[in-house]
């Protein structure tokens, strides 16, 4: 092989993690017809969860995969077409929630206390947008710090 043909294919070489990483950075942000932008309530005892985020993970267990979809918990409601949201695979999913008081935020705790420890939950993902709302069991743990 040539120096010249050694050199390009080295380019080419290099250059493919770069489009690979970009693929799967891209996920349901690129348009992906798998994902779907979801929006509802998030309540915990019957009120409404002040604070906080929800993670939905693909479960590879029930044979899903895919970019994990996010959203942040406003007042009790999250949408994933928020700010730093992003959109849910469709299918069988585990939704982690992370409750907050939203009382007191400092840099430290920018949501304020936890109210609970994280939850998950086992749903299935809708073919379409839409509403779909999260309801933290009322079994979940609440959040007592070590110490108090």
């Amino acid at each position: 092989m040539t120096h010249q043909r050694a050199r390009g294919l080295f380019r080419v070489l290099a250059a493919c993690p770069l489009a690979i990483a970009a693929a799967t950075l891209a996920g349901c942000w690129g348009g992906d017809s798998r994902c779907v932008d979801l929006r509802g309530e998030v309540t915990w005892k019957g009120k409404p969860v002040p604070a906080g985020y929800v993670v939905f993970s693909p479960d590879p267990k029930k044979g899903n995969s895919g970019p994990q979809g996010t959203a942040a918990i406003i007042d009790g409601k999250y949408d994933t077409r928020g700010a730093n949201g992003r959109p849910v695979v469709r299918g069988p999913v585990v939704v982690t929630i992370n409750g907050f008081d939203g009382l007191n935020p400092t840099e430290d705790r920018p949501r304020g206390s936890r109210l609970f420890l994280p939850c998950e939950l086992p749903i299935d993902v809708p073919d379409s947008p839409g509403e779909l709302n999260i309801e933290v069991p009322n079994t979940t743990i609440p959040y007592r710090p070590s110490g108090g």
